[in-house]
């Protein structure tokens, strides 16, 4: 495996039998989740900004629906993939959320979850977040804080975050932030920790796997359960909720 991933048409293939039932991943749906029914956030269009193998909008579509959904993705065999295999009625197509967009219609809530790590100007991100929410829609936008460790690096993380650096970035583009959290503390933190330590046990039975064993998933399911307990603060996961601001 390359020291990081720069094509992410291999990084989908070889997470693919793992991505949807790791913990930390389910984990970050759930928070999302919560956070939208905190918030009454309200929405008939909803647009997933690297949406990977669906498993996030396939998660938010089975809670609240929409009369559409869309995903787009960096990876064409990825997006060629979820036409075929996506949740039923969203429609999916390439774009590079590293680039200036052209033409895009907003939409009323925006995800971007785990993608403004990897992308390297991430100011674009944020310009091109901001042009996809219709004012007064919302962003839901969650990554990483803490050292970029390792696994991490293999994924293709190129930074972490400070939540408040971060929060002030997207009120910069536009935004109202509604809520920013940091979760996970204390067993994100013993996960990050641990996948670190046995780093190639976990790249060789977790990346390139068409499967995961059943020993595994009843360990990813005690870890989601004990991570649920996990909501009250602290730890490494950034969670922000905002509202574009209506226009004069």
């Amino acid at each position: 495996m390359s020291e990081r991933f720069r094509d992410y048409s291999e990084y989908w293939t070889r997470l693919q039998g793992s991505h949807h039932l790791h913990p930390a991943n389910r984990y970050r749906y759930w928070l999302i989740v919560r956070a939208l029914r905190r918030r009454g956030v309200r929405f008939a269009s909803v647009l997933d900004c690297g949406c990977g193998d669906g498993s996030l909008l396939t998660s938010v579509l089975q809670s609240f629906g929409a009369e559409r959904a869309i995903g787009v993705d960096i990876s064409p065999e990825t997006i060629e993939n979820l036409r075929k295999n996506g949740p039923p009625g969203a429609s999916f197509r390439v774009a590079d959320l590293g680039q200036p967009l052209q033409g895009a219609e907003p939409v009323d809530l925006v995800l971007c979850s785990e993608v403004i790590e990897h992308v390297p100007n991430d100011d674009v991100l944020l310009r091109n977040l901001a042009s996809l929410v219709v004012p007064g829609g919302h962003l839901v936008l969650t990554t990483q804080s803490g050292p970029v460790r390792r696994t991490e690096q293999t994924l293709g993380h190129l930074r972490h975050y400070d939540l408040a650096e971060l929060s002030r970035r997207v009120e910069k583009a536009g935004f109202r932030v509604l809520e920013k959290r940091r979760r996970g503390f204390p067993l994100l933190n013993l996960q990050k920790t641990l996948a670190e330590k046995f780093y190639a046990s976990v790249t060789s039975k977790l990346m390139g796997q068409e499967s995961v064993s059943l020993p595994m998933r009843a360990v990813f399911a005690a870890f989601y359960q004990g991570y649920k307990l996990c909501a009250l603060g602290g730890g490494p996961q950034l969670l922000i909720v905002a509202q574009r601001e209506a226009r004069a």
